[in-house]
C-alpha cells in the first residue's frame, strides 16, 4: 500500500511539475506576445499603403466615370482625407471630408458621394472575394464556406451595374437620363 501511495503521490508531482512548466510558457508567450519584427511591420505597412493607393485610383476613376473632372492631386487628397473621417463614429465624416474638399472644384454632390459608395463596396467585394477564398481552401467546415460565399454575394451584389442603375433612378429623380446613362 505504501508503494501504491508512492507512485500516486510521484504522478501527482509529476503532473504539478508539467502544469507549472505549461504556465510558465504561457507566460513567456504572453510576454512576447506585443513583440513584432520591424521588418515585418514595414512590409505590412508597404502592402497597405500600395492598397490605399490602388483604392484611391479606383476612386479617381469612377469620378472621371462619372464626368467628373478633378486633378489627380486633389482627388487623390480628398481620398486620403477623407479616409481621417473612418475613425470618427458613424462614419459619415468620410463623405462630409471628401465632398468639402472636391466642392470647389465643381465635383457634383451625389457623384461623390456615388463613387464613395462604390469605391467602398468594391473594397469590401475584393476583402470579400479573398477570405471567401481562404476559407473555401481551409475547408474547415461546409457550413463556413457557405457562409463565405454568402458574405461574398452580399458585398458584391450592390456594385452590380444594373442594380446600381436601379438605385440611382430611384435615388436622383431629377437627374436627366443622359447624366444617369453617363454614370452606369
Amino acid at each position: 500500500a505504501d508503494e501504491l501511495d508512492l507512485r500516486a503521490a510521484d504522478a501527482e508531482l509529476s503532473q504539478a511539475e508539467q502544469l507549472r512548466e505549461q504556465a510558465a510558457g504561457r507566460r513567456l508567450q504572453g510576454e512576447n506576445f506585443w513583440l513584432a519584427d520591424w521588418k515585418y511591420l514595414l512590409l505590412a505597412g508597404s502592402f497597405y499603403a500600395v492598397a490605399l493607393l490602388l483604392s484611391g485610383y479606383y476612386w479617381l476613376v469612377c469620378l472621371v466615370a462619372m464626368g467628373q473632372v478633378v486633378p489627380s492631386r486633389i482627388a487623390f487628397w480628398a481620398y486620403f482625407y477623407g479616409n481621417l473621417g473612418k475613425y470618427v463614429p458613424g462614419k459619415a465624416m468620410v463623405v462630409l471630408l471628401r465632398l468639402a474638399t472636391l466642392a470647389p472644384y465643381g465635383v457634383r454632390k451625389v457623384a461623390t458621394t456615388l463613387t464613395i459608395f462604390m469605391e467602398t463596396l468594391s473594397s469590401m467585394a475584393v476583402g470579400g472575394a479573398v477570405a471567401a477564398v481562404c476559407v473555401i481552401f481551409l475547408d474547415l467546415d461546409w457550413r463556413l464556406n457557405l457562409l463565405a460565399i454568402a458574405l461574398l454575394l452580399a458585398t458584391v451584389v450592390p456594385t452590380a451595374p444594373v442594380l446600381l442603375r436601379f438605385l440611382l433612378t430611384r435615388l436622383q429623380p431629377g437627374v436627366d437620363e443622359a447624366t444617369l446613362a453617363q454614370w452606369t
